[in-house]
């Protein structure tokens, strides 16, 4: 957990570093801007100016062209360092973001950024990211996957009556392994704002107007579950 956390306060990091929107100058004139500011004007309410500060930005801060640098931000040598493993023995792997893999003896490693995505604007992120994260129960979880099963009967390509059995058993298993629910509790001091999920330890993290999520598991190998497709036919 802390290892994860570690990893994504030094991605955020290098966020900061990409804003060609920023500057040394800045806070040097900010002071000046301050020192020589009418002595009225320091008698703003507090709390007026706390709500302003809160204020979030309709402006994009990342370009859309952020979600193809999945692994320029997350880098083998960030990976390397964070978990103790050699740089040269990660296997890199650029899907759906950026994904890395490395196993020696009993041992493995996976740590990966998805869901990288730069929204149109600040407020729309914040927007997207309180959705995204927010808690919901077993009973609201299972009428949310309904509404994906309309969804999915919708498309074009469900288009026979074996293909809509299918999607909804494919649904009905994703909806039972999520169980009772899912949560989320804020993190504290990543980018804007950062939850991690209880369930399954991933972090969501929003950075102005680009969200991801991070996620890494290093300790001895997991025997893979087992499952067949077939058991989908034990589903009612």
């Amino acid at each position: 957990m802390l290892i994860r956390i570690f990893l994504v306060t030094a991605l955020v990091l290098s966020l900061s570093a990409c804003d060609s929107n920023n500057d040394g100058a800045s806070d040097s004139a900010d002071k000046e801007r301050t020192t020589s500011a009418d002595k009225a004007a320091s008698k703003i309410d507090d709390k007026i100016a706390k709500e302003v500060n809160k204020e979030l930005s309709d402006e994009a801060r990342f370009g859309k062209d952020m979600r193809k640098k999945g692994c320029e931000l997350l880098t083998p040598k960030l990976v390397a360092d964070t978990f103790g493993v050699p740089e040269a023995e990660l296997k890199q792997h650029k899907i759906m973001g950026c994904l890395y893999r490395w196993d020696k003896g009993d041992q493995t490693l996976e740590a990966q950024l998805t869901m990288l995505r730069a929204h149109k604007s600040e407020r729309r992120a914040a927007r997207w990211f309180g959705n995204a994260t927010k808690d919901l129960t077993k009973e609201e979880m299972a009428a949310q996957m309904q509404m994906v099963k309309k969804r999915v009967k919708k498309r074009k390509e469900i288009d026979t009556k074996l293909k809509k059995d299918t999607a909804d058993k494919m649904v009905d298993v994703a909806t039972d392994m999520l169980g009772d629910g899912v949560s989320y509790e804020d993190v504290a001091g990543i980018g804007d704002q950062a939850r991690i999920n209880t369930r399954d330890g991933t972090l969501w993290v929003r950075v102005a107007n680009l969200t991801f999520t991070v996620a890494g598991y290093k300790g001895k190998k997991m025997e893979d579950p087992k499952y067949s497709p077939a058991d989908m036919r034990n589903i009612k």
